[in-house]
């Protein structure tokens, strides 16, 4: 409620700039961004413009990032105004278009946990963004034209004139013939247009992802690797993973089989996001059933035992983009199981359980 609180004055600006014209430009192509120069920053730079760049590339607007000297001549520039002071208590934003029109607003920082303040900021931005510039569009378009703006286009080629002929000896007493008539000057092709750039988009769905990978997990102590395979699904806030994990264990007085399956869940705490790549920190818990199935070399029946299961990890991933639809996903976790060690007498000889680290490898659409 305090970001909603922090942000209406631009949602009622934004309720009257819907009556802006469909002729004037709706969003800018590309969107500079100045910051003061602080040493002592009220909040985190890095993640305001982060967030800022995720929410105009919806629109596909770019963002660059220049010092304030350097935003002259630039087509729009969100500017921001705040003390350089971490206990800074309210902030103005700046729409300013090319020609020096700019429209801005104020909010009050008061309300906001500090570290909610790079968001709301950025969310305030990018509305202003949104809700200002058809409205800049519309005064300029309304303004009267310059001279310069005035004045008929220039021919894009004039034929050149022809040569003067030679003097004409027999008729030199007559009268000059008249001139002949100079063609006019033709128009030429329009000047073609470049393409506008393409709009960037979010790097992830916000609907949601799904992902399939190649798993190893290994426990210790007694080393024991089980490999197999994770099918993940990623909804804002929630993952979700399923996994299946096969493994077996050669002892000096018969073999081990191992198969572990779980299912678990976990809330990113930390993501890091650009169009072309992805890095989230992931807390997770999982539950399910661990089984073992043991063989002896004299060829006795095997013995088997099944336990419940259960882990809690930290995990790891990191994404890339293979094209329009996938990327390649690969991951690494650590944490603690609860589960059984499978024993030859009093010797540990496999274990499903206590410390374990694991590696993912696959893709993500």
């Amino acid at each position: 409620m305090r970001l909603v609180g922090a942000l209406w004055p631009l949602l009622v600006f934004g309720a009257f700039g819907v009556a802006a014209p469909a002729s004037a430009q709706r969003q800018p192509l590309e969107v500079v961004v100045e910051l003061p120069q602080c040493d002592a920053a009220p909040f985190d730079w890095a993640e305001l413009v982060t967030a800022l760049e995720l929410e105009l590339a919806q629109d596909g607007v770019r963002t660059r990032l220049r010092p304030r000297a350097a935003t002259e001549g630039a087509t729009a520039v969100l500017s921001l105004a705040v003390d350089c002071d971490p206990a800074a208590t309210s902030a103005t934003i700046a729409l300013i278009a090319g020609d020096g029109t700019r429209v801005e607003r104020s909010m009050t920082l008061t309300d906001l946990e500090p570290r909610a303040r790079p968001r709301a900021v950025a969310l305030a931005m990018a509305e202003l963004a949104r809700v200002a510039w058809p409205l800049l569009s519309e005064s300029r378009a309304a303004a009267p034209p310059t001279a310069a703006s005035a004045a008929p286009p220039t021919a894009a080629f004039t034929e050149p004139a022809a040569p003067p002929a030679p003097p004409d000896v027999a008729n030199a007493g007559a009268p000059p013939a008249p001139p002949a008539p100079v063609p006019a000057p033709s128009q030429g092709p329009p000047a073609a247009s470049p393409p506008p750039p393409a709009p960037v988009h979010e790097a992830s769905s916000p609907g949601g992802t799904l992902s399939a990978s190649a798993e190893m997990r290994v426990f210790a102590p007694p080393v024991t690797f089980v490999w197999g395979a994770r099918i993940g699904g990623f909804m804002r806030p929630l993952l979700l993973q399923a996994d299946l994990l096969l493994g077996k264990r050669d002892h000096d007085l018969g073999s081990v089989s191992m198969t572990l399956a779980s299912f678990g869940a976990g809330v990113p705490v930390l993501t890091l996001e650009r169009p072309d790549w992805r890095f989230r920190v992931v807390p997770r818990a999982a539950v399910g059933v661990a089984v073992a199935t043991g063989q002896a070399n004299e060829g006795a029946d095997g013995t088997g035992h099944q336990d419940w299961y259960a882990d809690g990890a930290v995990g790891l991933s990191f994404c890339l983009p293979l094209g329009e639809s996938f990327r390649f996903a690969a991951g690494a976790e650590t944490g603690y199981a609860r589960g059984f060690v499978v024993k030859a007498g009093d010797e540990e000889i496999a274990s499903l359980a206590g410390w374990f680290a694991g590696a993912t490898v696959g893709v993500e659409r």
